[in-house]
């Protein structure tokens, strides 16, 4: 094969440019944060083997507003300003100006390490800020602070400044933590961790002859939560099927309103299912079952009573209760002897003076 003089170099000339342009570009102070760094300089075993394979998490992007690495803009926000003892305390870490993974950390008010940012490989970190971490309020009431923190690499390539909290990590040299204080927030009281139980019920277990327009209630504890109490946490079944009624709570107690009258003489079975609650979330323990009959159907009302003369004094029993329209009737006669013969005394005694 033959070539035409300086044709060869003609063709590549443009390649040759590009390929010197780029090896300039990556041995400049511009590449230092470009992950072609990251695997001569850090990905190696005894720093960061895994991927990703990005510097973003080790030097100063996770701690400074721009480019010029001047200043501080790390926060750490509480999301509540009031707990209750040994209630969860949620931390948002945030700050930087790019993007990539982060590792962060936080300590409760005593300094101890309670939450890391766990990510892919073997990086250590989480996704990039902000950053969410938890911890556990203290067990007294009080004011208190966490501290929250991004974890990296001194060095930049254009130098970064680091604050008066920067702590050096004797373990990983050029590595440290900047560390930021969280808002402060109010410790109030211990904990419910308690979980309600059932003190009374209505109808009591095991009740005989129960009226069958009564409803069914069960008195707690302590409040429950009004949202976890509905027709399959609270339940009345007769032995075949749940009984179709409304369900509501005022304060501790629940109570079960069936749609129509109960059967009579039946047994009815109430539950109360672990998805009951109080207001702080703790639920029952276990199910709380009772169970009670109704009263048997009502004998009919008896029949009058006759009167047991036979009629002999001329009079029977009205059937309302009242007197009888055949009383004048068969009275008026002896009404007229007895009064005539009042008059022929009363005429003769006056017949005698």
């Amino acid at each position: 094969m033959r070539y035409r003089r300086g044709s060869w170099y003609a063709r590549n000339v443009p390649v040759i440019l590009v390929s010197t342009l780029a090896l300039l570009f990556f041995f400049s102070g511009g590449a230092g944060a470009f992950e072609a760094l990251f695997v001569p300089n850090c990905s190696n075993a005894s720093c960061h083997p895994a991927t990703p394979t990005t510097c973003a998490g080790c030097h100063a992007h996770g701690t400074h507003s721009g480019s010029a690495k001047n200043d501080q803009n790390l926060t750490a926000q509480t999301d509540q300003a009031s707990y209750s003892a040994g209630a969860t305390v949620t931390v948002t870490l945030d700050g930087g100006y790019r993007g990539g993974w982060v590792r962060a950390y936080l300590y409760d008010n005593t300094g101890t390490l309670v939450d890391t940012s766990t990510g892919a490989g073997g990086l250590g970190g989480g996704a990039a800020l902000p950053v969410a971490l938890t911890g556990i309020a203290p067990a007294a009431p009080g004011t208190y602070t966490f501290t929250a923190a991004w974890y990296g690499n001194a060095y930049d390539a254009g130098g970064a400044t680091f604050g008066a909290n920067w702590t050096p990590d004797p373990a990983n040299a050029n590595h440290g933590q900047e560390k930021i204080s969280t808002n402060s927030f109010t410790v109030t009281g211990a904990a419910d961790n308690t979980s309600p139980t059932v003190s009374s019920t209505t109808p009591a277990n095991n009740a005989t002859g129960v009226a069958v327009n009564t409803t069914v209630t069960a008195t707690f504890s302590e409040p429950i939560a009004p949202g976890t109490v509905d027709n399959t946490s609270f339940f009345l079944n007769n032995g075949t099927d749940n009984v179709a009624g409304t369900v509501s709570v005022a304060d501790n107690t629940i109570t079960f309103t069936p749609a129509a009258a109960l059967s009579d003489n039946t047994a009815y079975t109430a539950t109360v299912t672990t998805a009951v609650t109080d207001i702080a979330g703790n639920p029952l323990a276990a199910d709380f079952v009772w169970s009670f009959t109704t009263a048997a159907t009502p004998p009919p009302p008896a029949p009058p009573v006759a009167e047991d003369d036979n009629n002999f004094f001329g009079c029977t029993a009205a059937a309302s209760g009242g007197r009888s329209s055949d009383i004048p009737i068969a009275y008026g006669f002896l009404i007229l002897v007895g009064l005539g013969a009042a008059i022929r005394k009363r005429i003769k005694r006056s017949a005698g003076r």
